[in-house]
C-alpha cells in the first residue's frame, strides 16, 4: 500500500509540475495578446467603435491571463505540498469559477464602461457569453466538492 501511495504522490508532482508550466505558458500567451490587440493600430488613430472592440479584446485575454496565473499558483503548490484539497487550492478555483461568470459579462461590460453607454444609447447585451457562465458555475462546484474533499483529508490525517 505504501508503495502505491508514493507512485501516486510521484505522478502528482509530476502533474502539477506539466500543469503549472502549461497554465504559465498560457498566460503568457494571453498577456501577449492582451497587449498586441491594442498595439495593432495607434490606439489614438483608430475609431470609437474600433476602439472599443479593442479594449474589449484586451480585457477578454487579460481576464483569461489572471485565470491561469491563479491556476499556474495552483499546481505549482500541488506539485510542492503533493496535496491538492487545501484551503488555498479552494480558493483559488473558487476565485477562478468567479472570474469565469464575471467574463462572461466581460466585453460588454468593459464596452459599456469605456463609452459611457453614450455611443450605444443602451447597455450592450450581445456580447454576453453563456457558455463562460457555465464553466463559471462549473468551477464553483467543483470548489465546493473540493472543500467537503479538504474536510475529509483532514479528518483522514487526524485519524492517522
Amino acid at each position: 500500500m505504501e508503495q502505491n501511495k508514493d507512485t501516486i504522490i510521484r505522478n502528482l508532482r509530476k502533474g502539477g509540475i506539466c500543469f503549472t508550466a502549461a497554465s504559465f505558458l498560457l498566460m503568457l500567451v494571453n498577456l501577449y495578446g492582451a497587449v498586441a490587440v491594442l498595439m495593432l493600430e495607434p490606439f489614438s488613430k483608430m475609431q470609437t467603435g474600433t476602439r472599443v472592440q479593442a479594449v474589449e479584446i484586451s480585457a477578454v485575454f487579460a481576464v483569461n491571463a489572471v485565470c491561469l496565473l491563479l491556476a499556474a499558483l495552483m499546481f505549482l503548490r500541488i506539485a510542492r505540498d503533493s496535496r491538492p484539497f487545501t484551503q488555498k487550492n479552494v480558493r483559488t478555483v473558487r476565485n477562478i469559477g468567479i472570474l469565469f461568470v464575471l467574463g462572461s459579462f466581460c466585453p460588454a461590460l468593459i464596452g459599456n464602461l469605456v463609452t459611457g453607454f453614450a455611443l450605444f444609447g443602451k447597455m450592450r447585451q450581445n456580447d454576453f457569453r453563456p457558455n463562460t457562465l457555465i464553466a463559471g458555475v462549473i468551477l464553483l462546484l467543483v470548489a465546493y466538492v473540493m472543500h467537503y474533499g479538504t474536510a475529509l483529508q483532514q479528518e483522514s490525517d487526524e485519524t492517522l
